[in-house]
């Protein structure tokens, strides 16, 4: 029986060594390039070479992020890249360009690659549509129920999922709003975050401020599912996700060290029910508050923490006091000296390192439930009587953890067997089960003049393995009778058997993939301009125009309903009598490729030329580029496509329209108003609502079909008149305009 993987993230070496030790399956991690945690510490690559040599020795597998979008002058770098982690023996690649994948799949068959959530796969079809073009596993975005996932399962699909940790607000991927406001691109791997800052929820039918409990509208839980684990086995996923590569070393241990004990106790057929106590170990050390997240349906203020966007901890007290030496707390929980405390204040929240603690005028390196301590702080906190404390570091937890690591040692038990022959070499073989390896000693073994080598000698010298990931077990020996051999050679000898067998089992495990063959169509399109729209009365207004009209489908179900939702696809079909369409995601793609014309959206992220190659490759007749590509990359696109292909492919640039900055399955609107409790409540069709931030930039908040949440840009972005040359054609989009705008609008 094929058992859960539990994968791990590792932003350092040392969270790696912890996470191996504490029972990590697999390790995720990035390079110090193209991965999507820029800022996490990362590794180099001598690092790399010594994560994959550490971990796979001791059975465990090595998946590196190449995740982020890669525009067109990166591609040969990136190639160079994929070239040393294949050479080095890295299990697979973890990636988001459509581009990379065409590359490596080409150049790498038997290079296992991973699709990463930045790849938007969130339905059955989106995930049969990548296995069937060589991807090893489908890491399914978070907002995927644990009944669709179970259905991709059925489908002998390897899927990841993550279980444990920081959740997007927005579907990865899809989130343009730190790109578009902070030239920090989630897709680069650089996200600022903007999710976790404060808004304002604003009703702009009677431009009055909605009262919302908190200011953290966009600021999810954290996902928390250990109490859930029989029912995710149960439905097939292959690989456990946790979520942390910006996290400290004790976050890894404690997180994998529990998730590993509910694993093994639910093959074991052992009831396993976690602690209050392991719950608040958890806390500790990292959480917003948790939810068990879309994978079971979580919605409101189930989901999400308008209070705080940050590290809460546990609450472990409250301010009796305040004075010039510092504060005194009344404790309902433990607080030890070098604990780190957070004080809620309505001011500001204060935050410190808790250096000398007394009681009772006495210093003391701990204080219990009851005790009434005092924190020494350098300066005045500017804190209150009874403000809340909180602790957010532990430090006797960490110095547990940093021992439990260190104590368990992650060991592979080794068959040894043995011979010694007077007038022969001393041979040793080992054996890990797949791997065999037979040494032989230049010394030969003579007959015992005074002392001979006794068996006890020979096994004790044999097992000296701390300095290595193994465990020998004597399973069979041949031993002469009064034998002599220098201890020196048979150290030596295990030193080498131990070397060889290291060198076997660093090696990957590479199986052949079989890829598309290239079927690239050159299809000829007249139109230089095409437009989607929302309603009957906008269609009617762009009927004339010399425009191509598409209708889209924002629909993550795929029920093929009119965008936005205000008149049905089958009534835009018969009056429009069409057959284009313009696609958001890859289970369309699956859908529609019979289907007319087809234009990918440029939710595809689409940055450079192998990209587009996948798209044609694919029956996809145009391209809408990325909203985040600059005019000269564009132009470097176009020009290395040419100089592969001979001519040009059909590409198109977001030119006219309010830019979508995030699509999210939660609704600000319908938590806000009503805690997440209406069921396709229609609030963002009956009123228009906007986000404002502390820059006083505006968002404007609707819907689609399936209540997904769509936030777009206030104002609407025009470019139609600084166009690249290489583009075929322009797209724009209109959400409120109404008729009179668009006659207005020069085409």
């Amino acid at each position: 029986m094929r058992k859960v993987e539990l994968l791990a993230p590792a932003g350092s070496i040392e969270a790696l060594y912890a996470a191996v030790n504490c029972g990590a399956d697999a390790i995720y991690l990035g390079g110090n390039k193209f991965g999507a945690r820029a800022f996490a510490t990362n590794f180099t690559n001598d690092n790399l070479i010594e994560a994959v040599k550490f971990c796979h020795i001791r059975g465990v597998k090595i998946y590196v992020t190449v995740n982020t979008l890669l525009y067109e002058h990166e591609l040969d770098s990136a190639l160079e890249y994929v070239k040393f982690l294949y050479d080095i023996q890295v299990d697979a690649l973890i990636v988001q360009d459509f581009g990379l994948f065409t590359l490596v799949g080409t150049n790498y068959p038997d290079f296992e690659i991973h699709c990463s959530t930045q790849m938007h796969i969130h339905n059955v079809e989106g995930a049969k549509f990548m296995a069937e073009n060589g991807a090893s596993r489908i890491v399914l975005a978070r907002e995927s129920s644990l009944d669709m996932i179970s259905n991709v399962c059925k489908q002998n699909i390897d899927v990841e999922a993550f279980v444990y940790g920081a959740h997007c607000v927005c579907y990865s991927g899809q989130c343009l709003m730190s790109s578009f406001n902070g030239n920090r691109s989630g897709n680069r791997g650089e996200c600022a975050q903007p999710c976790r800052l404060p808004y304002q929820l604003r009703n702009d039918e009677t431009n009055s401020s909605i009262q919302c409990d908190g200011d953290f509208l966009l600021s999810p839980k954290d996902l928390f599912t250990i109490d859930q684990i029989p029912k995710l086995i149960k439905a097939g996923i292959h690989s456990f996700k946790i979520e942390g590569r910006m996290k400290k070393v004790e976050y890894v241990s404690q997180v994998i060290s529990l998730y590993r004990k509910a694993i093994d106790a639910y093959y074991l057929q052992d009831a396993y029910t976690i602690s209050k106590s392991e719950i608040i170990d958890l806390k500790k050390v990292f959480n917003r508050g948790f939810t068990s997240g879309h994978l079971f349906s979580q919605k409101g203020f189930d989901f999400i923490n308008p209070i705080r966007p940050n590290h809460v901890g546990i609450e472990i007290g409250h301010v009796i006091s305040v004075s010039k030496v510092g504060v005194k707390i009344k404790l309902t929980s433990q607080l030890a000296q070098n604990d780190g405390i957070r004080i809620l204040n309505n001011n500001e929240d204060q935050g410190l390192m808790v250096n000398m603690l007394e009681i009772n005028d006495l210093l003391v390196n701990k204080g219990e439930k009851g005790d009434e301590v005092l924190v020494y702080a350098s300066k005045y906190l500017g804190v209150k009587k009874g403000d809340v404390v909180l602790k957010t570091t532990d430090y006797l937890q960490s110095q547990r953890l940093e021992k439990m690591v260190r104590e368990q040692q992650r060991k592979v038990s080794i068959d040894m067997q043995f011979t010694m022959n007077i007038g022969k070499p001393f041979c040793l073989s080992l054996s890990d089960g797949h791997n065999i390896v037979e040494c032989y000693s230049t010394e030969i073994v003579s007959k015992a003049i005074k002392a001979p080598v006794t068996y006890s000698k020979i096994i004790e010298l044999l097992s000296k393995t701390n300095e290595s990931a193994y465990n020998f077990k004597c399973v069979e020996y041949e031993l002469d009778d009064n034998i002599f051999i220098s201890l020196k050679t048979i150290n030596d000898l295990r030193r080498q058997a131990i070397e060889k067998l290291d060198l076997l089992r660093v090696k990957a495990n590479r199986v052949m993939v079989e890829f598309k063959p290239l079927k690239l169509k050159n299809t000829s399109l007249t139109f230089n301009k095409i437009a989607s729209f929302n309603n009957l009365e906008q269609l009617e207004a762009l009927k004339n125009k010399e425009i191509e009209l598409f209708y889209t489908d924002y629909d993550i179900c795929q029920k093929h309903h009119l965008n936005y939702m205000t008149s049905s696809v089958n009534e835009v079909i018969n009056y429009f009598e069409s057959n284009k369409i313009i696609i958001q995601e890859l289970g369309m793609l699956s859908q529609f490729q019979k289907h007319g014309c087809i234009i990918a959206s440029s939710s595809f992220n689409v940055t450079n030329s192998y990209a587009v190659q996948f798209l044609l490759n694919n029956n996809v007749d145009a391209i809408i580029l990325s909203n985040e590509i600059s005019d000269k990359e564009i132009s470097l696109l176009a020009q290395a496509f040419y100089q592969r292909h001979n001519f040009y492919p059909n590409i198109g640039s977001h030119a006219y329209g309010k830019r979508q900055v995030m699509i999210s399955k939660y609704c600000v609107v319908n938590t806000m108003l009503s805690n997440g409790l209406k069921q396709n409540c229609s609030l963002c069709k009956k009123n228009r609502f906007s986000l404002i931030n502390q820059k006083n930039e505006e968002y404007r908040i609707s819907s689609d079909s399936n209540c997904n949440s769509l936030i777009f840009e206030k104002n609407i972005y025009n470019n139609l008149y600084n166009l690249n040359k290489h583009l075929n054609f322009t797209y724009l989009t209109f959400l409120d305009e109404n008729k009179s705008d668009i006659d207005a609008l020069m085409i």
